[in-house]
């Protein structure tokens, strides 16, 4: 934990981001097309429950962290056996399949650690089996983000493929011809490490042959495949350039048809938490529909109008300010609320709000800060520390607080902290001080703000 805080601090990085290092981050997996080709048997299954088992001893993640054993209730929609030996379940029959669970997540202090495959109730998928064992039938592969891959439960073609490479690739097709926004997006990770040169070209014959020139669906793919793809270097990061770029291959046909600004700006609407991973996409789209239909999600209330708005106002839209402030008030003002888009928020009223927007904002903080601790914490720390010159209406409620934030990291040290950094007055935190040492220097960041008119006099 030290080094965290210590890396966070000496990096400048928010300090929300200290708590990011006590999640464990895995490492990808991956497995490729020739492997799961090469399974004995697969299966697209619908996962009914999961129900988790007792501690085990497995050797290749036991060293990790405690594991339990899992069992997977899967009803067969689809299969396929290459296997004389090891017969396909049969469509509608349940099988039982053994999977793996970390009981904490994994123990990042000793190195990131192997994924087991993610499979979470009334989701399809694609899974490649190797045996069957007392009942239980084993995945290929036990470890890795994509041992197993997304699928859905109608199929592209009625009659079952020829292959085991037809009947990966036209689950794999599937996805985006038949699945849900939610589907589409999150395929596009797995596939981005799925599908290779070998397969591509089959795999967008098929998309063809399904979709077409038909404009809205092309326009769906689009945008949904581009919100999915992975982003390399954080917010400011750019897409991966996979082989099978389908983003690409949905624009080009799409850019013969006069409707694509239109239609592109629809798709955006209706996925508006996704528009900090649109791209490009934002300026072909239309910008009248755009800014129409974002002030009427701001008008309404709608999760995550923020998003949008956000990329928007970006793109010199400061017509939307005024809307997009109030509902940034109403988001600072609702513990359930999502949190990434509370960051919009503080952000947004961080960079853009008047001195008296800063203050109320102050006073939403020492709202929350006893009726939700959690929420205050993200609260304040949304505000825009490193960019907002008005910050320290907030820091002054928090440099108040001396309840501990963790281990003996009070939410008043973490205040003077940011307060420092943002000031570049040395008010005396280092690293190592004792607690004398750091209230003495709450002290002195408090009589600063004091001084410069953003606290009241004791």
């Amino acid at each position: 934990m030290a080094e965290a805080v210590r890396l966070c601090l000496r990096m400048r990085w928010p300090l929300l981001f200290v708590f990011a290092f006590l999640t464990p981050s895995y490492p990808a997996f991956a497995y490729s097309f020739h492997q799961y080709e090469q399974a004995p048997v697969l299966v697209v299954g619908r996962v009914l429950e999961v129900q988790l088992g007792s501690v085990v001893n497995e050797p290749y993640f036991s060293p990790y962290g405690e594991v339990l054993e899992a069992t997977a209730t899967v009803e067969v929609l689809r299969s396929r056996s290459s296997a004389d030996e090891l017969a396909a379940p049969s469509v509608g029959q349940q099988i039982l399949l053994r999977i793996y669970r970390y009981v904490d997540g994994g123990n990042p202090s000793i190195g990131p650690s192997p994924s087991p495959p993610v499979v979470d109730e009334r989701r399809t998928y694609v899974f490649p089996l190797r045996a069957r064992e007392g009942g239980l039938w084993h995945l290929a592969g036990d470890h890795g983000d994509f041992a197993v891959q997304l699928a859905t439960t109608q199929p592209l073609h009625d009659a079952p493929p020829p292959t085991s490479r037809y009947f990966l690739l036209d689950e794999a097709a599937g996805v985006i011809v038949h699945g849900a926004a939610p589907q589409v997006r999150d395929s596009a990770r797995g596939l981005h490490d799925f599908i290779g040169e070998e397969q591509a070209a089959d795999f967008f014959a098929l998309l063809e042959a399904a979709i077409g020139t038909d404009a809205p669906r092309l326009a769906r793919l689009e945008a949904l495949y581009t919100f999915g793809q992975p982003i390399f270097g954080g917010p400011g990061g750019t897409a991966a350039d996979p082989p099978l770029d389908v983003a690409k291959w949905a624009s080009e046909r799409l850019a013969r048809s006069p409707q694509r600004a239109r239609l592109l700006a629809e798709t955006l609407l209706e996925n508006m938490k996704f528009a900090n991973r649109a791209g490009l996409l934002l300026e072909a789209a239309d910008q009248a529909l755009l800014v129409s239909g974002a002030r009427r999600a701001l008008q309404e209330g709608r999760a995550g109008a923020l998003y949008l708005t956000w990329e928007l106002l970006r793109r010199n839209h400061p017509e939307l300010l005024s809307e997009a402030m109030a509902r940034a008030f109403e988001v600072a003002d609702d513990p359930n609320g999502d949190h990434q888009e509370l960051q919009l928020a503080g952000s947004l009223i961080g960079e853009r709000g008047s001195k008296a927007e800063q203050k109320t904002y102050a006073l939403l903080v020492g709202k929350h800060r006893h009726a939700d601790p959690a929420f205050y914490n993200r609260l304040w720390q949304s505000v825009g520390l490193e960019n907002n010159t008005n910050a320290g209406y907030v820091l002054a409620v928090v440099l108040e607080d001396q309840r501990i934030a963790f281990r003996d990291i009070s939410y008043a040290d973490l205040a003077a902290w940011a307060l420092q950094r943002q000031t570049g007055e040395d008010f005396g935190m280092r690293e190592n001080n004792s607690r004398f040492a750091r209230d003495r220097s709450i002290a002195r960041a408090l009589a600063w703000l004091r001084e410069h008119g953003y606290a009241q006099q004791p």
